[in-house]
């Protein structure tokens, strides 16, 4: 078993294994995929590469196009290619990594990014794409082929925070209905005010039902709050909970011992970043740290539509809605002049 390295916080989008593939001169002789795979929204192909003499591999590969062993691709119209030579270091297991934008695509169709074959493609120096038979005893194979992109976590809103668990991206699904993260120690945001974290799903669309956050505290007692709505977007979403809005399974819930979290749906698969606790300014929706005519500015953008992503809602929304309507607009506009 070898496991494929993954580089920071990148997201796999399927995964398949090959056996051996050989080089020829022609398509036919491909590996056609059990699994085919689409490499549309990807920025990489990865996979690892074996062969049992890195000696051997370099002669074999060596020749008019210099050296030269390329990973082939095939669709329905053509195939795309990359010269993956300089990265097989040594004689054993190597793991590569193709940015698809560098990949040359001949007639590779694009718009059709479904992979249905692959090839090891050399050219000798005979031009004849064959091993000789001196070297009946080389092996070169591939296994572990994924498509993967850049995924990183959006940046912090503010610098000022309660960290809730461990600082990194974290693969929720949820199981029997339940997603729970045990914290490695107990967090205190007893003097915090809201909640925010980041969540990614595939498809807004495709979560359906409630979806609840969860905080438990020493004692095992729960606060929860749905952020269904909140969640409208492919991709990253922000969440904001202010703390008074949690409903409490208990009068005892304490929020100075939190822990554990977790996320409540019938079928959800995502990631969550930037789970933290914070203080805020009244009515400080530009997270400046005081309230001044610009919170009032960008109230009166985010009710028209002009919303800006690093707004705090919770701040601004006297009501709580979590939308910026004409009553928080009235309660801003007398919080400006009576200082509250």
């Amino acid at each position: 078993q070898f496991t494929t390295e993954r580089r920071g916080s990148e997201y796999v989008y399927k995964t398949f294994k090959i056996g051996s593939v050989l080089s020829s001169a022609n398509a036919n002789s491909a590996t056609t995929l059990t699994n085919e795979f689409s490499m549309a929204g990807s920025e990489y192909i990865e996979f690892d590469f074996f062969v049992n003499s890195d000696e051997i591999l370099k002669d074999i590969v060596s020749g008019y196009f210099g050296e030269r062993l390329e990973l082939r691709l095939f669709n329905d119209t053509g195939y795309a290619r990359y010269n993956i030579y300089s990265q097989i270091k040594q004689a054993g297991w190597n793991h590569i990594v193709i940015p698809v934008k560098d990949l040359y695509t001949e007639s590779f169709n694009r718009s059709n990014a479904i992979v249905t074959k692959v090839q090891l493609w050399f050219s000798n120096g005979d031009a004849s794409h064959t091993i000789s038979s001196d070297k009946k005893d080389f092996i070169m194979g591939m296994a572990n082929v994924i498509t993967t992109r850049d995924f990183n976590a959006p940046e912090k809103l503010i610098s000022d925070y309660t960290l809730i668990g461990e600082d990194k991206i974290l693969e929720v699904e949820t199981v029997d209905s339940a997603f729970l993260y045990e914290l490695t120690e107990a967090v205190d945001i007893s003097a915090d005010k809201m909640i925010e974290f980041d969540i990614y799903v595939e498809s807004a669309a495709a979560v359906t039902g409630d979806t609840i956050f969860a905080l438990i505290d020493g004692n095992g007692y729960s606060a929860m709050f749905t952020v269904s709505s909140q969640i409208t977007a492919d991709g990253w979403n922000h969440i904001q909970i202010d703390v008074a809005d949690f409903e409490l399974d208990d009068s005892q819930f304490d929020f100075g011992t939190i822990a554990s979290w977790g996320i409540i749906n019938d079928d959800l698969a995502g990631y969550i970043a930037n789970l933290y606790a914070a203080d805020y300014v009244e009515f400080d929706i530009n997270r400046d740290g005081e309230l001044n005519i610009l919170d009032l500015v960008r109230v009166k953008k985010h009710s028209i539509g002009d919303v800006n992503a690093n707004s705090n809602i919770c701040a601004a929304d006297y009501d709580n809605n979590y939308e910026i309507n004409a009553v928080d607009i009235t309660k801003i506009r007398i919080a400006l002049l009576t200082g509250f």
